[in-house]
């Protein structure tokens, strides 16, 4: 009876409560409507804050594009639909003000107003107007917006040292070395100050710069002193390994001089208009035919190793000509899918114990398959050519190959022969992750995890250029690391031919190792975008896939003809009783393009299965 007594005692008072909650809402109902009321229209403002920042944010980015548009305009007929053009000069200078002017008034104090306020003086600064250039670089300072007040600050110390006001430049940029920001580091600013004063204190900017050879903590900033430090004495210290044309061992068979073309021009030349060289056009590089009419061919590639090669050599003071037929001839041996089709024409020509190297089927080209000349086979190549073909890209010792035994076996190539394969990589790294980039292969946080150059570049990128696509930017980046690769190539090598003590051509055949060379850290940043093309394209499963597709096919066209030899060309025919089929057969699969491969394969294999 107790515990019932309780029960409902504690009934009653929760009744009790409820009861007085009620009275409460109903004396205070108004009060509490106003209150939920007052909260609501909190929210609802500061949803609208946050969506008019985004808002105010999206536009402003969108005007920055549309400035920057017109920044990299053109004048003439647009070569494209993606580029802003004028009819005159006058008038793509009216527009770009106007539209650099419109967004720092429309849009001050933002760091979209600040890149205005930048663009404005540097392009008054272009045009001799220091004045309105200063004013503006000012106002761009004067913001407080750190990363592009510092940008700024470095072209205003620029004008102030044009004005005769070198001390006002200098405490500029010595305040951006005390507060580096993501777009201007301490490096750069070191840079910066020693380029500022070197003409009036050059010892100065010597000590500035000294410490940024010798230290480890920024491959950038070396990067950037190699430019200027390579190109003004790189040809006075590597003159002297020059490869004279004069010293050449000559041609297999004699021929009269050129009146005006010296004879490694001569060379470059016959290369050029071979036939070998022509069905580079149609020869896969990476990409396969048919995905990209923009993707890199071997032909491409060849001519950009060429361009390479060459700007080195200049900047070395080595033989631009010998570098140059050097490179054009590189790759003429190779057969068609790249090295999906070199690989797996090696694997067949094993098993009759030989072998298939495109190096020295290039050589074979060259000195035999060509005919163009009534007097000689082959294009009758100078000895240094036939002899860089087949070692820019590895040595050999006498006796490893017989038929090489011409060509010098353990001894060195000049340095022009060298810096081919160098350049033949930083090509293909490059060319490959533009490539790989367009179709889709890889996104850009992955490359930056993987080659860390690439990582801190494209931050760089992206706060400089904020208002530029995607794609823009990673062209920016690429552009940056190509040149810091060949720079790390030239200094490299200059750095390595000073350390071995070389004085001559003999010097350097006589050298137990190479002396072409990428500094350790563009060593370490190619040696990373290998890695990672081979992870994110080469063995990607579309790319594996197209490769089993092409040595499959290879491997059954190799089979039929050794099996048929008969069906070959005539030509082919007549060979067959001075080498054995496999040879004949290795040689023509190796020496046709892509298209041509896949049409003799459904006249052959395709007739054969039907």
């Amino acid at each position: 009876m107790d515990k019932l007594t309780r029960k409902e005692l504690k009934s009653d008072k929760f009744a009790l409560e409820v009861q007085h909650s009620v009275e409460f809402v109903s004396q205070h109902r108004q009060q509490m409507i106003q209150w939920a009321v007052g909260a609501l229209a909190v929210v609802l403002i500061v949803i609208g804050i946050v969506w008019y920042r985004s808002y105010q944010h999206s536009a402003r980015q969108e005007a920055l594009h549309a400035a920057m548009l017109i920044q990299n305009s053109t004048v003439g007929p647009s070569q494209s639909e993606y580029v802003v053009s004028f009819p005159t000069a006058q008038a793509r200078e009216t527009a770009v003000v106007k539209a650099w002017r419109d967004m720092a008034t429309k849009y001050p104090g933002t760091q979209e107003g600040d890149i205005a306020e930048f663009f404005l003086g540097t392009n008054a600064a272009d045009v001799g107007n220091l004045p309105e250039a200063a004013k503006h670089l000012q106002a761009a300072i004067d913001s407080g917006n750190g990363p592009y007040a510092s940008e700024a600050k470095l072209a205003l110390a620029q004008i102030y040292a044009a004005q005769g006001k070198l001390n006002d430049g200098v405490q500029l940029i010595q305040s951006v070395i005390d507060h580096p920001t993501v777009v201007v580091s301490k490096d750069a600013a070191i840079l910066a100050l020693a380029d500022l004063v070197k003409t009036s204190d050059p010892q100065r900017a010597r000590k500035l710069v000294e410490p940024l050879r010798t230290s480890t903590r920024s491959a950038v900033s070396k990067a950037a002193i190699t430019v200027p430090a390579v190109n003004a004495t790189a040809v006075n210290r590597l003159g002297r390994l020059r490869f004279p044309v004069e010293q050449s061992r000559g041609r297999r068979y004699p021929e009269l001089p050129h009146p005006y073309r010296g004879e490694f021009e001569r060379d470059r030349d016959r290369l050029i208009h071979s036939r070998a060289f022509r069905r580079l056009e149609n020869k896969t590089q990476v990409f396969p035919p048919g995905v990209s009419d923009y993707s890199h061919n071997r032909l491409t590639h060849t001519i950009e190793v060429a361009q390479i090669a060459r700007t080195v050599a200049e900047a070395l003071g080595l033989n631009e000509e010998l570098t140059e037929a050097l490179a054009l001839g590189h790759d003429i041996g190779h057969p068609p899918f790249a090295h999906a089709g070199e690989d797996e024409l090696d694997r067949q020509m094993r098993r009759f114990g030989d072998r298939f190297d495109h190096n020295l089927h290039a050589l074979r080209i060259v000195e035999s398959f060509e005919r163009r000349y009534a007097r000689f086979p082959g294009l009758n190549l100078t000895f240094e050519v036939r002899e860089g073909i087949v070692k820019h890209s590895r040595d050999f010792e006498k006796g490893e190959n017989p038929e090489l035994d011409e060509y010098l076996p353990g001894r060195r190539p000049p340095l022009e022969a060298q810096l081919i394969d160098l350049a033949d990589e930083i090509a293909y790294n490059t060319a490959d992750l533009d490539d790989g980039f367009s179709a889709g292969l890889f996104k850009i946080e992955d490359a930056g995890q993987w080659v860390p150059e690439f990582g801190r570049r494209w931050e760089e990128v992206e706060s400089q250029f904020p208002g530029a696509s995607e794609r823009e930017q990673f062209q920016e980046v690429l552009r940056g690391l190509l040149d810091w690769l060949v720079s790390g190539l030239v200094q490299g090598t200059t750095e390595a031919t000073e350390a071995a003590s070389v004085s001559s051509i003999d010097d350097v055949r006589a050298h137990p190792k190479r002396l072409a060379t990428f500094t350790i850290p563009t060593h370490t940043a190619n040696r990373a975008l290998k890695q990672f093309l081979h992870h994110t394209l080469y063995y990607s499963e579309p790319m594996a896939g197209e490769r089993r597709r092409s040595a499959t096919q290879i491997a059954e066209l190799f089979e039929f003809w050794v099996t048929h030899p008969e069906k070959l060309p005539a030509n082919y025919i007549e060979s067959l009783s001075s080498a054995p089929v496999h040879r004949v057969v290795c040689d023509y699969i190796a020496g046709m393009t892509d298209g041509y491969f896949l049409r003799c394969y459904q006249q052959t294999i395709g007739v054969a299965s039907a």
